[in-house]
């Protein structure tokens, strides 16, 4: 694994296909360096630290649906890099638009975006599984 590369948070939002458990001990046993983040603040802040020779590939973020993954969503269709650290959101979800960037509907369409290498914000985003 290449830790050089561009740290990738990943929103897990929780649902029934993709439990948060299950997701998380996917990337403990792939060749990632994943960690958990409390949050998104939390993620980025990890995410944007500077004082760290080499960061995680990916942090996770357990949220549920609600007002404040909707502001997310609406962030980054708004600006892509809104929050200067490339976001995906892996979901089940009815209203999982994969044209999106950032949306993802399977952890296998993750992982080929992890895989890919980051790129501009609308492809540092990846699923697998």
């Amino acid at each position: 694994m290449n830790c050089s590369r561009s740290t990738v948070v990943i929103i897990h939002e929780n649902n029934e296909k993709y439990d948060y458990d299950s997701v998380k001990n996917w990337f403990e046993l792939s060749a990632y360096n994943a960690c958990e983040a409390n949050d998104l603040f939390d993620a980025i802040d990890t995410a944007s630290d500077f004082t760290s020779a080499s960061g995680p590939d990916v942090l996770l973020v357990c949220m549920r649906p609600g007002p404040q993954l909707d502001m997310i969503s609406r962030s980054l269709d708004a600006d892509g890099n809104f929050f200067e650290v490339p976001v995906a959101i892996l979901s089940d979800g009815k209203n999982v638009d994969e044209r999106k960037p950032y949306s993802f509907g399977s952890l296998k369409n993750l992982k080929g975006s992890l895989d890919a290498k980051p790129v501009s914000h609308a492809a540092r985003v990846s699923t697998a599984k």
